[in-house]
């Protein structure tokens, strides 16, 4: 018997966000590549086993560790825009592409307070420094909301390593924003607003427009309300703009996707 695995659709490698997420990383055919992209460290010390029981959305929350919930982080950027090229306007690359020529470490540790960039390796590659997340953080870390606002944690620390820092007037505070919103030159904060859009209209899909619809509804807006605080708090000078259910639907669950789930195992007996 043989198994041929077939790309079905690379726009789709998940097809349901709610399904992924349940599904533990070790048990992904990608842990080893992701594992060896990625060293996560705790305390600086390097964590090689990562205990997880599916649905990972049922296990106790003393169980979920705050290494199992960053490499489900990874794990999600790793599918999220797989083979695309061309379609972020910060890189030709895929996000988790452009974050691994960036960075080759995650270090979490008691010490930090926020996330902050950049630490260096002995081989000259760049960690990112993140605080334990608690019983709470790490239960909203394995929701949609949760693993979308850390990896857009991860993306704008890393865009810190080409050289955009933050400036001191817009209302939030000292070293708190970003001059202006530029979609040919996007800074840390454009970024992360960038991506939230993009999860809403489908432009990174994610399948979460599958979901039951109170549920589609709650999620849509804490994503959109993240983006428009951002916007209005986070830019000095050109912001931009508010997004609202009326300017900004969202994409339709995509049947093609859910009937594939991005992937299609033929099997070939043979004779």
């Amino acid at each position: 018997l043989a198994q041929v695995e077939v790309i079905v659709d690379d726009t789709c490698y998940i097809p349901n966000i709610y399904t992924f997420l349940d599904q533990c990383p070790s048990n992904d055919p990608a842990f080893g590549e992701i594992t060896a992209d990625f060293l996560i460290m705790k305390e600086g010390q390097p964590v090689t086993e990562f205990p997880c029981s599916e649905p990972v959305s049922q296990m106790p929350i003393d169980d979920y560790s705050d290494e199992l919930m960053w490499l489900q982080v990874l794990r999600t950027l790793y599918y999220l825009d797989r083979g695309r090229t061309g379609h972020l306007p910060w890189t030709d690359l895929s996000l988790y592409d452009w974050l691994k020529s960036k960075i080759g470490a995650l270090n979490i540790h008691s010490t930090a307070t926020v996330a902050s960039c950049c630490g260096t390796m002995p081989d000259g590659s760049k960690w990112v420094k993140l605080p334990l997340a608690g019983d709470s953080g790490r239960e909203y870390g394995r929701s949609l909301t949760g693993v979308v606002g850390k990896f857009n944690l991860l993306l704008h620390e890393a865009r810190h390593i080409d050289g955009y820092g933050h400036v001191s007037c817009c209302p939030v505070g000292t070293g708190a924003c970003d001059q202006a919103y530029n979609e040919e030159d996007l800074s840390a904060y454009a970024i992360q607003w960038w991506v939230e859009k993009s999860i809403l209209s489908g432009e990174l899909y994610t399948g979460f427009t599958c979901d039951d619809p109170p549920d589609l509804e709650q999620t849509a807006n804490f994503i959109r309300s993240g983006a428009n605080l951002r916007a209005s708090l986070r830019f000095c000078e050109n912001p931009p703009p508010q997004l609202s259910a009326e300017t900004d639907p969202l994409s339709p669950c995509r049947d093609d996707c859910a009937r594939s789930k991005g992937r299609l195992v033929v099997s070939d007996e043979g004779n």
